[in-house]
């Protein structure tokens, strides 16, 4: 090896020497070795390895970080010392960050794992150099969108309602809308709706859709109430008439039989009267008998008979007429008769006085008359005006 030296017959011969020996052989004759030195060969080598960040590599039992170069002396094949120059370096590790945009409430899948909206995930992998990579996904949430939503409710029995969306706030821009998630449109405003329940759906412009229920309410049905008989009390002038209404008050209109619009009515006269009570979505029409509280109707301050013959034996029917209440003051009178025709037959302005059946000098032809009456009776201290009319059927 290199340094050291060969001892030959006891000579200690240095490499690169050439020395000639004389020896006896087997025969006792002189024999000559020459013995010449040379050296053996000696390796020197290097060796390069990598370690992870943070970690370390043993060599020939040395305890080696990133950075270190050291020499190791060995022995060779040979024999001899060999050196071996060992450096340490570190991999590299990957590291890799990446930004993904969602909808509001969405999430992003990486290698099986959900990323909601608005968080950060480390993800940790062995690299081709045995180190670790790291990728970091953030998913960012695109700004949302703040709507409100305005009804108008729909009456009960046909689609007039209404649904409009207003933008309230936040950085997104509402671009379409949709009622159910079907047929997006531009206009923020839906109408013929019927009542009932909806999904309102308001898309921006990155796409991402925001989506709120609404239930849509109906007018209730008009509910009328006007009583079927109304009295004014003897003491009283008039009597107002107010119809009650519970249900669907919204925008009501009133008519009057008399074309009067208003809520209540205030009437002095006896008879029927009807209002029609109207809102948005429909018409209902109450009917009330106005009478005096002392009196079924109008009818019962005359009684007027609708038969009458001259040869019956009760005296008080040979004739016809008509024939005031007890406590009803009769301040003026007129009662006509007439044929079918039309031809006057009779009249009176006397309550006592009525017709007899003659025409003339003859008697009628048996059959049926038309009467009219005209009075202004005293009542409970008012004076009030009477009109009917009828038939009379003349019977022998």
């Amino acid at each position: 090896c290199p340094g050291s030296t060969y001892n030959y017959a006891g000579v200690d011969l240095a490499v690169g020497a050439t020395q000639a020996f004389t020896l006896v052989n087997a025969a006792g004759c002189d024999s000559v070795v020459t013995v010449s030195v040379s050296a053996l060969p000696v390796s020197n080598s290097s060796k390069i390895c990598k370690v992870c960040p943070g970690t370390t590599y043993v060599y020939g039992g040395v305890e080696l970080v990133a950075g270190d170069i050291q020499d190791f002396v060995l022995t060779n094949s040979f024999g001899c010392d060999s050196v071996v120059t060992v450096i340490i370096t570190e991999s590299s590790v990957y590291q890799e960050e990446k930004e993904v945009s969602l909808c509001p409430g969405a999430h992003y899948t990486f290698n099986g794992v959900d990323i909601p909206a608005g968080t950060t995930r480390q993800f940790d992998f062995t690299g081709l150099e045995g180190c670790d990579s790291i990728i970091i996904i953030t998913a960012l949430a695109w700004p949302e969108v703040e709507f409100e939503i305005g009804t108008q409710i729909s009456c009960p029995n046909a689609p007039t309602g209404s649904i409009v969306v207003q933008q309230t706030g936040g950085a997104g821009v509402a671009e379409s809308f949709s009622l159910n998630n079907t047929d997006f449109q531009a206009e923020p405003y839906f109408d013929s709706l019927a009542a009932g329940d909806y999904q309102v759906f308001v898309r921006d412009q990155n796409g991402c859709t925001g989506e709120k229920a609404v239930t849509l309410p109906a007018i209730p049905a008009l509910d009328v109430q006007l009583p079927g008989v109304t009295l004014i009390p003897c003491e009283s002038t008039s009597v107002l008439l107010t119809p009650e209404v519970t249900v669907g008050t919204q925008a009501l209109q009133f008519r009057w039989s008399n074309g009067a619009q208003t809520p209540t009515l205030e009437t002095a006269a006896a008879g029927p009267v009807w209002v029609e009570v109207s809102n948005t979505c429909e018409t209902a029409r109450r009917e009330t008998s106005v009478r005096w509280a002392s009196f079924a109707d109008e009818r019962d301050f005359f009684y007027v008979p609708n038969v009458f013959s001259t040869e019956v034996l009760r005296q008080e029917n040979h004739q016809f007429r008509a024939f005031a209440a007890s406590n009803v003051d009769v301040l003026l009178y007129r009662i006509e008769v007439f044929d079918r025709w039309g031809n006057f037959v009779f009249g009176s302005d006397v309550p006592e006085t009525g017709w007899d059946g003659h025409i003339g000098d003859r008697m009628a032809i048996p059959g049926v008359y038309v009467w009219s009456l005209k009075a202004r009776v005293g009542f409970c201290g008012k004076e009030l005006d009477v009109v009917r009319s009828g038939d009379v059927t003349v019977l022998r």
